[in-house]
């Protein structure tokens, strides 16, 4: 019997309990293979509580000037250094086959403790794209949805932001344990304090995938979640807490160091991009991809980047493929946000030779894509370059 408590120390890997990553688990097989390290160290009643410790973050989970229609949903999920399911949940709907009609929650997965979903999305028969937004807070259980779903007959789902990750994970431990057999008397808890670990026994470590794994996910998949736990992940390796301002400090001296920014070039909120305040002049996105192409580590990075014909992209670049038109020379990062369509990498010039690139395009009152097709004949010409 242990008379004290359990504590996951949350060490800041964005891949936890995600299936996303080659290799990773899922969030019930780490669960499981936490409890049974307890069972295996000869436990058979806990008298404490699950702690999920949070203590290597401080200040906000989401960066202050991320737009409000975005929180809640999965792609603007909260860090945690305790990330766990990729910090999300999925939520089913009933089948709604009228268009104009409520569409009713079925359930989520996974269920998520004390969480109240309302729901007040309707089925649209024109749209055939999900415009349903869930909005909620970090920490906060009541959760509004707001928006269309496309008519249907089997049911639809759409993803939301799990509103304490950590708390989540700490409760996963709580019912594997129990489930191998294994009494709790206290509650899941997150601690925002580290405790002294040195009189502890450490029963069991998780170690993350390989950082070149994880960078494919963020740039090929465009996972905003992954971009802001690994700026966060830079204030740690610095010896410093993991916050945002920690983070975009130390990016700062890195671009300053290389000079990869003028004064000016680089304005960043975040991690990920959806901060609408950002700005980024496109000199200092080249700059930094010809800095990449003479790193050790280039090889996984430009293989981390789409090319035309991914879908993980968005298809941002879809008309190569309207005949193929040498996609397997162009290797891309697309960025979206209201108002503005970007798209930066590599491409290969008739010679071979790599040539980087940035597009970006500014307060745009179109939400159609005429802007990407410039950016696609603009990407071809660069195909092109003749010898100098």
């Amino acid at each position: 019997m242990l008379k004290g408590s359990l504590y996951l120390r949350g060490g800041g890997d964005p891949t936890l309990g995600s299936k996303r990553v080659t290799g990773g688990k899922t969030w019930q097989a780490v669960a499981q293979k936490w409890a049974k390290a307890v069972k295996q160290a000869g436990i058979t009643r806990v008298e404490g509580n699950i702690y999920a410790d949070v203590s290597a973050f401080e200040g906000p989970s989401i960066p202050p000037k991320v737009n409000w229609e975005n929180i809640g949903n999965y792609y603007a999920a909260p860090a945690s250094p305790l990330c766990f399911n990729d910090n999300s949940f999925k939520i089913h709907f009933k089948p709604q086959p009228f268009s104009g009609k409520p569409a009713e929650v079925a359930s989520t997965e996974p269920q998520v403790p004390e969480l109240e979903l309302k729901s007040f999305v309707t089925a649209d028969g024109k749209n055939k794209r999900d415009n349903a937004y869930a909005y909620g807070a970090p920490h906060q259980y009541q959760m509004e949805i707001y928006g269309t779903i496309p008519t249907n007959f089997t049911g639809f789902t759409i993803q939301a932001a799990l509103p304490d990750p950590a708390l989540f994970a700490a409760g996963a431990l709580h019912n594997a344990l129990r489930e191998e057999g294994i009494a709790v008397g206290g509650r899941a808890q997150t601690l925002q304090t580290e405790p002294d670990y040195a009189p502890m026994n450490l029963l069991h470590t998780y170690s993350s995938p390989e950082l070149k794994d994880i960078v494919l996910i963020v740039n090929k998949r465009s996972f905003n979640l992954y971009a802001e736990m690994l700026l966060r992940q830079l204030a740690l390796h610095a010896g410093q807490k993991g916050s945002v301002q920690n983070g975009l400090a130390e990016l700062e001296k890195f671009l300053t160091k290389n000079k990869l920014a003028d004064r000016g070039g680089a304005v960043l909120y975040d991690g990920s991009g959806l901060s609408r305040d950002n700005m980024l002049a496109p000199r200092t996105l080249v700059n930094t991809l010809a800095f990449m192409a003479q790193s050790p580590n280039f090889k996984y990075y430009y293989e981390s980047l789409a090319t035309p014909d991914d879908r993980g992209d968005l298809l941002l670049l879809r008309y190569f493929l309207k005949p193929k038109h040498r996609v397997q020379d162009v290797r891309v990062k697309g960025g979206t946000i209201d108002g503005v369509k970007a798209v930066a990498g590599y491409v290969h010039d008739t010679d071979g030779r790599p040539v980087a690139f940035a597009l970006i395009a500014n307060n745009l009152a179109s939400k159609d894509e005429t802007i990407l097709r410039i950016h696609e004949d603009i990407i071809k010409k660069l195909l092109e370059l003749p010898e100098k």
